[in-house]
Formats: structure tokens, C-alpha cells, sequence
């Protein structure tokens, strides 16, 4: 049913939790892909030590996630593609909820359930998502452009969905060479084939690792030309533009933090441009200033504004 694909690379404090916690899942019907992206620690044998013969894994020369998941994704057995960083995990109704919306929603292509945000030792929180199209604890996000753009934190990530392998092939697989940004444009392109079938459920943890370092910031990205593709490729989806303008504005937010202002005013400038109504863009350009101020992350400046 499911081939679930883990990316690891130097990850030996975590893989065991992660891969623990897709082993406890109530619905047994996978396997387990772990792509070894040539790590330097001890997590592959790790791994190796895990008695369980639904694992397989992959030893590859470091090339990057994005490679890491297209070599499992080639490897898979099953129709039904989930991924689980390895620094995450899932409860044990993840793998059973996404089942149940793949026989609720046959006509979906991309199926996925909410998440928890865990930071540190504080209790887990969940992410702020708002327009769905639909009040029920499930439903067809047939408008997930404008709910990536407007919500706070993204509603789908790495760690929720399942998805038609075919759809995979079908978009280009995950592009490789990309510092950051592979998971946000393969999961606009999915939507660009398919509505996604939602649950509110939360059914990982999506860990904000502290101390972690940036992922650095690039004058011109690689995937700057293809956001911008999706205004004229997914001109039949509504709120592209919306969607499009959300991802330089997060360009724009990251070269803040690092201090690139020559770079952060260009995806502003870019941003506006696209969509110039999008008030996030403004929000968020005071927000990560305020931050930076404050020398705060802008999770926790959004966390205080939820309470007020």
C-alpha cells in the first residue's frame, strides 16, 4: 500500500525515534525506504540494527534530499509514496488516517493530515492554518494555493502526505541541486495535477531542531524560475499569483535573518510585483524586522500575536 522513503544524512540522534515511530503505526501495510545520502555518522548503521524486514536500506553518495527522495521513490514497491524526515515522526494513526481519506476521496490525488510543531521542550503546538474550504474534521483542499499563502504555518509538509506515485513521475520527481525550497515547489506542482484530499487530524511532529544552521541564502535560486513558471502552468488553479508571491516573500524573510538586505529587498520588490494586495508580504516584512530587533525567531513573535 504505502512505500514510505526516509532521507538520511547524518541524522544518528534521531533516526531510531523516526523509524520507531513508523514501525508503531496501526495500519502495517508499507515498507520502509531509508536512503543513506552518505552520512558520516553512525546512522545508517543504526538503521542496519533495527530487525525488521520491511526496511530497506539505500547507500548513495551525498547528493542532496532531493536526490536522497527521488532514489526512493524509484525503489518503491507501492502505489502510495508517504514521506518521514528523519528527524521527525509519526503517531500511530498516521499511515491508518491517510487510508481512510484514499477510500474517502478516490477522485484526490495528494492525501495528507494536519501535524504538531514541537519546539524544544515546550508543549507541542499546532500550526496556525486558516481558509479550508471546509468545516469538517476532513474535506477536499481544492484551494490550497491561497491556504499555503494566507495561513501562518504551511498545511502540508514533508511529513503529512501520501501521494499517487505516478503524479511523482508525472511533475519531474524533486529537484535536485535545490538548497531549499524542493519540498514547497514538488508539492505546488502535485497540486497543479490533483486536489488534496485534508484532515485536520495531527498526526506527526514536525520538530524546529534549535541551534540548527541556516540553509544559506542564494542571490539567485535555481527555483526562483520555476515559481515563477506555475503563474503561466497552473493559470487554471485559483490564487497562483497569491501562491507564487508567498514564496519570494519567505525568500524575502530568510534574507532578512541573514542579514542579505540587498537580497531581501529584491524578493520584496519581486513579491510585490506578482501580487501587491498580498498583505502578508507587509506582515511579515514587520514581523521578521520586529524579530530581528528583538533578537527573536519569527515563530515565537507569531506564537505571542496568537495569544493577543
Amino acid at each position: 500500500m504505502f512505500s514510505i522513503i526516509v532521507p538520511l544524512w547524518n541524522e544518528e540522534k534521531y533516526i531510531v525515534r523516526c523509524i520507531r515511530s513508523i514501525l508503531c503505526q496501526t495500519f502495517g501495510e508499507f515498507e520502509v525506504i531509508v536512503v543513506n545520502d552518505g552520512s558520516a555518522d553512525q546512522g545508517p548503521r543504526r538503521v542496519k540494527e533495527i530487525a525488521d524486514k520491511r526496511i530497506r536500506l539505500i547507500d548513495q553518495p551525498n547528493q542532496g534530499v532531493s536526490a536522497a527522495r527521488n532514489t526512493g521513490i524509484l525503489a518503491a514497491r507501492y502505489n502510495y509514496i508517504a514521506f518521514l524526515d528523519a528527524d521527525d515522526e509519526w503517531k500511530p494513526n498516521h499511515l491508518e488516517s491517510l487510508y481512510r481519506l484514499i477510500e474517502k476521496y478516490p477522485s484526490c490525488g495528494l492525501f495528507s493530515n494536519s501535524y504538531l510543531l514541537q519546539k524544544g521542550t515546550e508543549t507541542p503546538s499546532y500550526p496556525s492554518i486558516s481558509h479550508l474550504p471546509f468545516r469538517e474534521e476532513d474535506g477536499v483542499m481544492d484551494n490550497f494555493y491561497e491556504v499555503a499563502a494566507r495561513s501562518i504555518n504551511s498545511p502540508i509538509n514533508m511529513n503529512t502526505f501520501a501521494v499517487r506515485k505516478e503524479l511523482l513521475c508525472r511533475v519531474g520527481y524533486f529537484p535536485v541541486g535545490a538548497k531549499a525550497g524542493e519540498d514547497t515547489l514538488t508539492i505546488a506542482r502535485l497540486f497543479m495535477l490533483c486536489d488534496f484530499a485534508y484532515s485536520r487530524i495531527p498526526t506527526s511532529v514536525y520538530y524546529i531542531l534549535l541551534n540548527k544552521p541556516p540553509r544559506p541564502i542564494q542571490s539567485i535560486n535555481p527555483l526562483d524560475g520555476a515559481f515563477e513558471q506555475l503563474l503561466r502552468k497552473a493559470r487554471h488553479r485559483k490564487h497562483t499569483a497569491l501562491f507564487v508571491s508567498f514564496w519570494f516573500k519567505n525568500r524575502m524573510v530568510n534574507a532578512l535573518y541573514a542579514r542579505q538586505y540587498g537580497i531581501a529587498f529584491r524578493m520584496f520588490l519581486k513579491a510585490v510585483s506578482i501580487c501587491p494586495v498580498q498583505k502578508k508580504i507587509y506582515s511579515a516584512l514587520i514581523i521578521t524586522l520586529l524579530a530581528l530587533a528583538l533578537q527573536k525567531d519569527s515563530y515565537s513573535i507569531n506564537k505571542c500575536l496568537k495569544k493577543k
